[in-house]
């Protein structure tokens, strides 16, 4: 008896086992040189990076979380791998071989089907798709709006989902000169106070932005959407959304206060 006992154990076992299906994540096969850079643009942002030899180089660029720099340390080395994880918890994969001429120095990665990892509770993907869903709305904040020479700043969608606060701004550019953007800057300040009272600045981090933040053409008009993390301000203090153009003098600013951001409009989900 037990011994048919243990028979039967072993036998679901096997079967259990059997049952169990397994995918597997095929590698895309890429070339680096010595003396050229390989870009992968990823679809967003970069969180781990692991490589199989010292022979790659890698490096993220600061300034556009989702690139990758691929080079060759050395000429000709031997076949290596490279896995890349992305903040929305895809996982890709490459094989990577050395060329003194890469066929492809630009590559684009599409969105991943197989996620293995646990989503941030504010993923990127679903920002990315608030985004997209709030870039197809018309203006519907209305009563805060700047103008300078010809360059119009306003507040044209207030929104919230997930303790995300989407800015949907709006920059028209009706002169007959390029408006080229130096810096696009979120700011918490203290409403104005006396002379003698020192003032505090506490610059916000954008989670994500989408939009053209370098020029803006002549006769053109451009929305630009920035998500922030959730927040509210006390009665002394209010944001100052401020855009300054490089090598002029064409800026625009906006003060949002409280009242402004309380009516911030439910977003549905987008999943």
């Amino acid at each position: 008896m037990k011994k048919l006992l243990s028979l039967s154990i072993l036998f679901l076992a096997v079967h259990s086992f059997a049952q169990v299906k397994t995918s597997f994540i095929h590698p895309r096969t890429i070339e680096v040189a010595t003396n050229k850079t390989t870009n992968l643009v990823f679809p967003f942002s970069i969180a781990h990076v692991d490589h199989g030899s010292k022979d790659v180089l890698a490096q993220q660029v600061s300034e556009a979380s989702n690139v990758l720099e691929l080079k060759a340390a050395i000429d000709s080395f031997t076949e290596t791998n490279l896995s890349v994880i992305t903040s929305d918890g895809s996982l890709y994969s490459f094989n990577v071989q050395y060329s003194a001429m890469p066929k492809q120095l630009n590559i684009v990665l599409q969105k991943e089907k197989y996620k293995p990892f646990v989503k941030t509770n504010n993923n990127e993907e679903k920002i990315q798709a608030a985004i997209g869903t709030i870039a197809k709305k018309k203006r519907s904040f209305f009563g805060l709006a700047d103008k300078h020479d010809e360059i119009h700043l306003l507040l044209k969608g207030l929104y919230v989902q997930n303790d995300v606060l989407y800015f949907q701004l709006e920059v028209n550019n009706l002169s007959n000169v390029s408006y080229d953007i130096d810096a696009l800057q979120f700011i918490i300040k203290d409403k104005q106070r006396g002379k003698r009272t020192a003032t505090q600045e506490q610059p916000l981090q954008p989670v994500q932005t989408t939009g053209s933040q370098e020029s803006i053409l002549a006769q053109t008009k451009q929305d630009i959407i920035i998500a922030l993390p959730k927040f509210t301000l006390p009665d002394n203090k209010y944001l100052f959304i401020n855009i300054t153009e490089k090598n002029g003098g064409r800026d625009v600013s906006l003060q949002v206060k409280d009242r402004h951001l309380i009516r911030a409009e439910i977003l549905g989900d987008a999943y």
